[in-house]
């Protein structure tokens, strides 16, 4: 499973890299349509993992509960600071970041 979810993060990775600098070479109409499909992607791949993090018996239901919440919050963060879908597309970006290095600590048994 762990690997499993490192592949995939990793490839959403990669593939939002080389998405992003599709969406910079875009006229401004395109470039603003580019990236709103871009962040819908990669928010779909955050709400993927959190809804597999929740469903692992591997995660106990206090770690279940904080990741919900973290999720929460961090959605809330992006719709009031980010003006725009390039800056959700960044924002979620990095959070696909943030859960690949984190991937090990929540595929612990408790």
């Amino acid at each position: 499973m762990k690997k499993y979810l490192v592949l995939l993060l990793l490839s959403s990775l990669s593939l939002s890299a080389m998405a992003q600098n599709a969406c910079e070479k875009l006229q401004a109409t395109a470039k603003e349509e580019c990236y709103t499909a871009l962040a819908d992607e990669l928010e779909d791949k955050i709400d993927e993992h959190y809804a597999r993090l929740i469903a692992s018996s591997k995660v106990s239901l206090e770690e279940k509960v904080q990741a919900n919440q973290d999720h929460k919050d961090f959605m809330n963060k992006v719709a009031k600071d980010c003006p725009d879908a390039e800056c959700k597309s960044m924002a979620y970006t990095e959070r696909l970041k943030t859960l690949k290095q984190a991937v090990p600590k929540t595929e612990r048994k408790q």
